[in-house]
């Protein structure tokens, strides 16, 4: 029934962001006269206010991975960062919306990090009795363990009362639309 694109490897090349536009504005065109949705989806970097985007896309802004690989621990998402992502799409005509996700990392103290699920951190703070805390920033839950062989780990997770705080926190800001996205696929 539609198109959904998802670049994320742009990052800061400039010229490559200026195709990008174009090739949006030819797919919109083209979706347009076909009858399909589109949907492009933007990473939080994305330089949006740089370019003049078409009207017909809806457009998704990640509002995920504030915290994860090469970072400190931490959430992947908080309140200042959601109002961010929604007040940045503010520049763009067409229909916005914004991406959650559920799950978390799992943050090493030897610097590795590894997605988890909602459940896999659940069983992961049973088996190592964990003791869950819930960040006030962010309303994301986090705790610390020590596997097996004796290394630090700290991990961060959305769970239902997160995404609870994170879609009011959207609404509040005026956004109307949300997709929430889980490990493994989109809900």
């Amino acid at each position: 029934g539609g198109v959904e694109i998802d670049y994320e490897a742009i990052k800061k090349d400039t010229e490559l962001w200026g195709h990008f536009n174009e090739f949006i504005k030819v797919l919109s065109e083209k979706a347009t006269k076909e009858g399909l949705l589109l949907r492009v989806v933007f990473e939080p970097s994305a330089p949006i206010d740089s370019f003049e985007w078409p009207e017909y896309p809806e457009y998704v802004m990640m509002c995920y991975n504030l915290k994860g690989y090469g970072t400190e621990p931490g959430p992947k998402a908080d309140v200042t960062f959601i109002k961010d992502m929604y007040e940045k799409m503010t520049v763009l005509k067409g229909k916005t919306n914004l991406a959650f996700a559920t799950g978390g990392f799992d943050f090493a103290e030897d610097g590795s990090v590894k997605q988890v699920n909602y459940a896999n951190a659940v069983s992961i703070c049973e088996e190592y009795n964990g003791e869950i805390v819930r960040d006030p920033e962010s309303s994301a839950v986090h705790f610390e363990y020590t596997d097996d062989i004796g290394e630090k780990h700290e991990v961060w997770y959305a769970d239902q009362e997160t995404l609870k705080v994170w879609i009011s926190t959207a609404k509040e800001a005026g956004c109307e639309k949300f997709s929430i996205w889980r490990l493994g696929g989109n809900l």
